[in-house]
């Protein structure tokens, strides 16, 4: 089976949030459209420097007219301390890895999750002390997808290594061409 594609119907997926309740992502474009970031595991350096990428640019997204959601691996009391506050994305819970599956995201082997173009991004992430304890699928690699109001891909990035991080400037413009 090929996965998802733009133009394809996005998959519709239940998760949690870190407070147990469910989330069906269908409900997350409802209203506008939604972008959803795939996670790798929590303890990545890779995952630290794209946590803060995400926070720095999210006050842009919401401005463009978007709903913001991360998914992790979990575990909650970790992915709660992600992202905190009013402004704060979504954080859904896929332990499972349902979500990652649906949307297509791989697994990666050494060279994807540790080879040399990772070095650059997972140095400085060190020197920045954003590396923790792994937690879930350390393999798991990550994504980054626009679902449109009508439940429609406008937008897929599948990351080809761990420090493979979409373009925000990219997204935007496909966020605006929506408006």
């Amino acid at each position: 089976m090929r996965p998802v594609q733009i133009g394809d119907l996005a998959p519709d997926v239940e998760l949690r949030d870190c407070q147990g309740a469910v989330v069906r992502l269908s409900s997350l474009w409802q209203e506008q459209p939604a972008v959803l970031w795939f996670l790798r595991h929590l303890g990545c350096p890779c995952t630290g420097e794209q946590v803060e990428r995400i926070r720095r640019d999210g006050p842009r997204f919401r401005q463009a007219g978007a709903t913001l959601a991360v998914i992790t691996l979990g575990p909650a009391e970790r992915a709660a301390v992600l992202f905190a506050g009013p402004e704060a994305p979504k954080v859904l819970l896929d332990p499972e890895q349902q979500a990652y599956q649906a949307y297509g995201l791989g697994r990666g082997g050494l060279w994807a999750l540790a080879g040399p173009p990772v070095w650059l991004t997972a140095l400085k992430a060190l020197l920045r002390g954003r590396i923790g304890r792994p937690a879930g699928d350390v393999r798991q690699l990550a994504g980054t997808f626009l679902v449109d109001r009508r439940g429609i891909l406008r937008y897929v990035h599948r990351a080809k290594h761990s420090a493979d991080f979409p373009d925000h400037e990219a997204l935007l413009a496909q966020l605006a061409a929506l408006a």
